[in-house]
């Protein structure tokens, strides 16, 4: 492949766009309006539409997916006219300081010393990249702008691809086969317009060939330290295991209490929202193992009936209902205003059970007849066994107590085996019923302190528990059992009344080790302040081995920027927010 060289169509291009820019208006091209689906093709033009601007914060993934290259922050950002080349693998960074942009390129690429322009050439026998900047409102009239030209230089028949890099707004150029140069074009809105010899610029361009433009696309890095939270977030093209996937939130929470909302389900991209409730007080939406239906808590209505709501909206009272995904089907299973846990689902996803009152009574539902059982008494946070034999819950006294599908009750960990004042705090089964964690809450005897907890390891054979891991509570494993979501934090209030910072863990195949890594070194995390607290607003769910969502709060601050849903992947230390599609 030759590098492309007709310096002087570039030019002529980027001359183009910056004259005709200020006087455009509509411009007829063919686009796709609405972002694609998480790791599908995006959508390219096949019919004429009018542009309109369609900028959002939502995540948009490759339609071919690659390994995202590893690229760190650049050692030293220089002035124009020579880059940086920090040596990395798999390939060198450049780094344009003006831009306020990084992006990796392969080694063997050299820059251009003849190119002329804001930016740099790179540039082998294997392929090439060209970096600028342009001012402008609307990226879809930049993007019709730039294959309207009378050049050509994208062919007769070019396509915009919708997407969106580091959170921000982008458009690919694709040519069509009659183009005369292997080139394509990527537009990216900057998070904040970057300001060169007085002037101001809004989108950064990358021309590069097309064998290489998806690869450099990905490692695009904005630089700008006031830049908002989107723009640290990355476009993952290596999620392919959610194409079908659809995730269960809460859609228009309140407010003043972002933990309610209406039942909805989106995929991973934030695209193809369904709304399925309009009450509005519902909570903890929990997804059945078949993908089918959705079980989750609401707020009584008689509650929302009294003078004063605010006491009964936070007393842990709710009702347990269920809503099939296509929102044809949707059962309230209880009517009373009492303490209810959140739901379980069995793995045949046929039953539902929760610990209801303060008895903590165990019940069962039939999702299909709605039949409930009281199985137990004193049973609290009800988890089923991974093959469905029976379910765990814990005890009043502070044990481990398992009930099988016929009634018998069995002690997994009795409270005999735990410190003096400590009792378990929760627990989760292990897959392939190799055991279960858990985790125990020590109390100060005084109660002068904050409690200590812990996390355990146990098999069924009745061997003593294992200890892995200190400060750790409210546990979730992944579906493979690799993978731990906890709570680190005492739970004692803080000057925001929040002590919950999220943190997950690698197991060991033995299960012997667990090796932390907390989410505030993420890839993604938020930019927040020392006085700010950013945690887990309700239960994290596992959307597959490698994936998880949740949805988080900020407090602290009267910016709700990166309050909402975020998709988090522990494996590779990254996270990225999600804006659902009636939200951008």
């Amino acid at each position: 492949m030759q590098p492309f060289n007709s310096q002087s169509r570039f030019l002529a291009i980027s001359l183009l766009l910056l004259l005709l820019l200020p006087a455009c208006g509509k411009l007829e091209v063919g686009i796709e309006q609405t972002p694609p689906p998480f790791i599908t093709p995006a959508a390219t033009a096949t019919a004429t539409a009018t542009v309109t601007d369609t900028t959002t914060n939502s995540i948009t993934a490759s339609p071919q997916p690659i390994t995202p290259v590893a690229s760190a922050a650049p050692a030293t950002l220089i002035a124009q006219p020579t880059p940086t080349n920090i040596a990395r693998e798999p390939g060198l960074v450049y780094a344009n300081p003006q831009f306020q942009i990084t992006l990796t390129y392969p080694g063997n690429w050299q820059v251009d010393p003849e190119h002329s322009g804001r930016g740099h050439k790179f540039a082998a026998e294997d392929g090439f990249f060209i970096t600028d900047v342009v001012p402008g409102d609307n990226i879809n009239t930049l993007a019709g702008m730039a294959t309207d030209q009378g050049l050509l230089q994208f062919g007769s028949r070019p396509t915009i691809e919708i997407a969106h890099i580091q959170g921000q707004p982008a458009r690919f150029i694709w040519p069509s086969s009659d183009a005369a140069d292997d080139l394509a074009a990527l537009i990216i809105r900057f998070p904040t317009p970057v300001a060169i010899d007085q002037d101001s610029y809004d989108f950064f361009l990358l021309y590069a060939d097309i064998d290489h433009m998806r690869a450099l696309a990905q490692t695009v890095r904005f630089t700008d330290a006031v830049a908002t939270v989107s723009t640290a977030n990355s476009t993952w093209f290596s999620a392919g295991d959610l194409q079908d996937t659809l995730i269960p939130f809460l859609t228009h929470p309140h407010s003043d209490s972002p933990q309610f909302g209406d039942i909805a389900t989106m995929h991973a991209d934030g695209s193809g929202v369904t709304r399925l409730t309009t009450y509005g007080y519902n909570a903890d939406p929990v997804l059945s193992p078949d993908g089918q239906r959705i079980a989750f808590r609401s707020v009584p209505r008689s509650a929302l009936s009294l003078p004063d709501a605010g006491p009964q909206l936070h007393s842990r009272q709710y009702n347990i209902s269920m809503i099939t995904l296509d929102g044809a089907l949707a059962r309230q299973f209880t009517h009373s205003a009492e303490i209810r846990s959140v739901p379980v689902w069995s793995p045949d996803s046929r039953r539902l059970a929760f610990s209801q009152g303060a008895e903590g009574r165990l019940i069962e539902i039939d999702v299909q007849t709605g039949y409930a059982r009281d199985l137990a008494a004193g049973a609290y946070s009800p988890r089923y066994q991974p093959a469905g034999d029976g379910i765990a819950f814990i005890t009043t006294a502070g044990g481990l107590t398992w009930i099988t599908l016929d009634g018998l009750q069995q002690q997994l960990i009795s409270e005999s085996q735990l410190p003096d004042n400590a009792v378990i705090y929760d627990f989760d089964w292990l897959p392939d019923n190799r055991g279960l964690l858990f985790t125990i809450r020590q109390d100060d005897i005084e109660r002068s302190a904050p409690p200590q907890f812990t996390l355990f390891i146990a098999s069924l054979d009745g061997s003593e528990p294992v200890r892995l891991a200190e400060d750790v509570r409210q546990i979730k494993l992944s579906p493979d059992g690799l993978t731990l979501a906890a709570l680190r934090g005492s739970g004692w209030s803080d000057s925001c009344f929040v002590d919950a910072q999220l943190s997950f863990m690698q197991l060991s195949p033995d299960f012997t080790t667990a090796a932390p890594s907390d989410l505030d070194s993420f890839t993604g995390f938020p930019r927040i302040t020392a006085q700010q607290i950013f945690y887990p607003l309700a239960n994290l769910t596992w959307i597959s081995n490698q994936y998880a969502f949740g949805e988080f709060e900020l407090t602290c601050t009267t910016d709700r920027a990166s309050a909402g849903s975020y998709l988090i992947d522990p494996a590779h230390h990254r996270m990225i927010q999600i804006k659902a599609a009636q939200d951008n």
